[in-house]
């Protein structure tokens, strides 16, 4: 357990790696020293002797520094309050490596940004679903404080968490590495038919969000469901969102051993009571599927040297029609534009197949590294590592 000391008379931020601080300021302070109050805490069951000791107050038991700075981190972005961490852009402002007309920019699309998701939550209703999405840091397994499983390579699994920002419905599609994706709002459409447009936000990241295959998915779905469905990206560097508030609570809960992936669940769903539960699901292999065809080959908005890239899309909007268009800019005032690359519409409509035929085997050393962890696993857990699917060589 630990004890928090923090000094409210001059607190000061880390800018960084520079090992440059500032003194925080009165207004960031106070919020400082309110969010602590507000964190639930246990008296000394050690200290009760001392009259010093008496009135120190405990975080509960399994909190680390690092949870307690992501909690603070999501409170202060939620709030519009408090210091956050800084992008790679706004550091290097600080130190003058770029010029000011290109940081005032990136403010500018950084406030545009967060202004256009606040609009989305306010206009969110029956008809208008919209959601943050994103995954959570890798979560490994076994996770026991066992010293046989030091330098070990563990089992990696992944959450892909979905947050309503109207009911604040939660949730999480789990998966380790020799399972697959997801597939959630096609579910959510099958649930509330009355739903006639999908807001989607998340990070830019390009390889999970910026993408061919997740285009031709959104696409498909928006024909066959006839629903418009608009993705949009915060600003790299700022893309704190409300579904980040959801790894917090889980990792909050991490406090016991971790044995076999479905350890995890249970932790999920018991880390949320309010406004309900995380709705868990454990994705296998077999219920990964891709489509057997192709809309569109490209979702980048140019075509020759020097025209925009996907890294340079802010918005992307996909319509029951088949039609595709694009943002570059999220300010009320950039026009939506259609998107250059040729999109083919099939025939009769394209079907979902197995993208993966078995599981994905891992490799011989780790699968080696799990057996050697067993000793210090529950039997009934041995099984799971033994049917791992691996390389021989």
């Amino acid at each position: 357990m630990i004890l928090l000391k923090f000094d409210v008379k001059q607190p000061k931020v880390d800018h960084g790696n520079s090992g440059k601080t500032a003194v925080l300021g009165e207004a960031d302070k106070n919020y400082l020293i309110k969010w602590f109050e507000k964190l639930p805490t246990l008296p000394s069951h050690y200290c009760r002797s001392t009259p010093a000791n008496q009135e120190k107050k405990f975080p509960e038991p399994g909190t680390t520094l690092n949870q307690l700075h992501r909690d603070y981190k999501q409170a202060a972005e939620d709030d519009g309050s408090g210091q956050k961490d800084q992008c790679d852009t706004c550091i290097s402002a600080k130190h003058g490596n770029i010029d000011q007309e290109s940081y005032q920019a990136h403010i500018r699309a950084k406030g545009e940004a967060r202004a256009e998701k606040a609009k989305d939550k306010e206009t969110a209703s029956a008809k208008k679903s919209v959601w943050t999405l994103d995954v959570q840091a890798v979560l490994l397994c076994p996770k026991t404080k066992a010293s046989a499983l030091y330098y070990k390579t563990k089992l990696q699994l992944h959450n892909l968490s979905f947050y309503n920002l109207k009911s604040g419905e939660g949730y999480c599609y789990v998966w380790d590495e020799t399972q697959g994706d997801y597939k959630h709002f096609s579910e959510v459409l099958d649930a509330h038919p009355e739903i006639e447009e999908i807001v989607i936000w998340s990070d830019g990241f390009t390889y999970q969000n910026r993408n061919t295959n997740l285009a031709n998915s959104l696409l498909d779905l928006a024909i066959k469901c006839g629903v418009k469905i608009v993705q949009k990206y915060l600003v790299v560097g700022h893309t704190q969102m409300e579904v980040d508030s959801k790894h917090a609570t889980i990792e909050r809960k991490l406090v016991g051993d971790i044995y076999i992936p479905h350890d995890y669940v249970v932790v999920m769903e018991s880390a949320r009571l309010k406004p309900s539960p995380h709705v868990v699901k454990q994705v296998s292999h077999d219920e990964v599927m891709k489509l057997d065809g192709s809309y569109l080959s490209s979702i980048r908005p140019g075509k020759k040297t020097g025209d925009p890239t996907v890294y340079n899309l802010w918005a992307l909007e996909f319509q029951s029609t088949g039609t595709v268009q694009f943002k570059l800019e999220i300010s009320e005032k950039a026009i939506w534009e259609k998107l250059r690359q040729r999109i083919s519409l099939p025939k009769k409509p394209f079907s979902q197949i197995r993208h993966f035929k078995e599981q994905l085997p891992i490799k011989e050393r780790k699968y080696n590294n799990l057996q050697s962890m067993k000793p210090v696993l529950p039997t009934w857990a041995h099984p799971f590592y033994d049917n791992l699917p691996h390389h021989n060589n």
